[in-house]
């Protein structure tokens, strides 16, 4: 193992990729579950957290490129989100599905402040990539078939093992593109087939990490 490899291991669990006070309806779209992932990343900071404190009203998020439509609002207990645009969403704002960034020119001069925060809560800043391999390692290691994983920084040559024994299945990628895949904002198979992520291992590992990444993306 090379010198600048650090090993983690985790013991299993129940780990839910929501935070406490993100909620969705039941059986949810994809779309729905995306946004009520990206909404929860926001705990990982404390920047983020206040935001998630601040934010106030109903807003429906469209996307550009299919008809997924979700609707996010404040309840009594946090943050709620569910397919289609609710009757009560006073906005409607107009988002790349996989990015979750807004389309262009649609968003008015002078934008709500609803807007704009749930804009910003969408889209959130990222903690380094070596601070989301624990999370991450937690709520995927009981993914059926799932190898060990070498995590490579393109930038720096850091890596970080994650799992015991055994061949690791190797992804490299710089730091932002490590970052979106263990954080969720990315899924794997996108990532690789744009070149963001290069891969190293056979296809059955491919199968297993686009599985786990299912299980951060989507919660499921």
């Amino acid at each position: 193992m090379p010198a600048n490899t650090t090993l983690l291991t985790a013991s299993p669990g129940t780990v839910s990729a929501l935070a406490p006070g993100i909620t969705r309806e039941d059986e949810a779209t994809p779309f729905v579950r995306s946004l009520a992932r990206a909404l929860s990343l926001n705990t990982l900071t404390e920047e983020g957290t206040e935001a998630l404190s601040l934010f106030e009203g109903t807003v429906a998020v469209v996307s550009a490129t299919d008809p997924q439509r979700a609707t996010i609002g404040r309840t009594a207990t946090g943050i709620h989100v569910r397919h289609g645009i609710a009757d009560e969403a006073t906005l409607t704002l107009t988002v790349d599905p996989t990015t979750r960034k807004p389309v262009l020119p649609e968003l008015p001069e002078h934008m709500p402040t609803a807007a704009q925060q749930l804009l910003n809560l969408i889209s959130p800043s990222l903690p380094a990539w070596e601070e989301l391999t624990p999370s991450f390692w937690a709520l995927v290691q009981t993914v059926r078939g799932l190898p060990p994983l070498l995590l490579v920084d393109t930038d720096t040559q850091e890596t970080v093992r994650l799992g015991g024994e055994g061949t690791a299945y190797e992804i490299h990628g710089t730091p932002g593109a490590l970052a979106a895949l263990l954080a969720g904002t990315e899924y794997f198979p996108d990532a690789v087939f744009a070149g963001r992520l290069l891969i190293r291992g056979p296809f059955r590992g491919f199968s297993s990490v686009t599985g786990a990444s299912m299980k951060v993306v989507f919660d499921v």
